[in-house]
């Protein structure tokens, strides 16, 4: 049986992508760590990590990723380059073949403004 991968998600409270992406990271089946910045050490490790401030930051089995999020329920940034990396398809078909676009349907599903 393969491991979960591991996801570490770097996030402020105050941005909503990182908000998309936490909740996000919470439905699926991963080894979430969640590192809020408002933590002075967690926000000194980004930095190590990154040179830089910048959130939502999300490492999957070591690899960095900054950004994830939507506009109009479009995925922007590498959210897609993202869910590739998790095996999670951005379409499937339902019960009567239909093809249905996933990743817009989440979004949808998480956008809150």
């Amino acid at each position: 049986m393969k491991d979960k991968p591991k996801v570490t998600l770097f996030y402020d409270e105050g941005c909503f992508d990182c908000i998309i992406a936490k909740i996000f990271f919470e439905a699926i089946d991963v080894d979430l760590e969640l590192k809020n910045l408002k933590d002075e050490e967690n926000k000194l490790e980004l930095i190590h990590l990154t040179h830089k401030y910048i959130a939502p930051a999300i490492i999957i089995d070591g690899d960095l990723y900054i950004g994830f999020g939507s506009i109009e329920g479009k995925f922007i940034s590498n959210a897609h380059e993202i869910c590739d990396r998790l095996g999670i398809a951005p379409a499937v078909r339902d019960a009567n073949g239909k093809v249905i676009r996933v990743l817009p349907k989440i979004i949808e599903t998480l956008d809150i403004v």
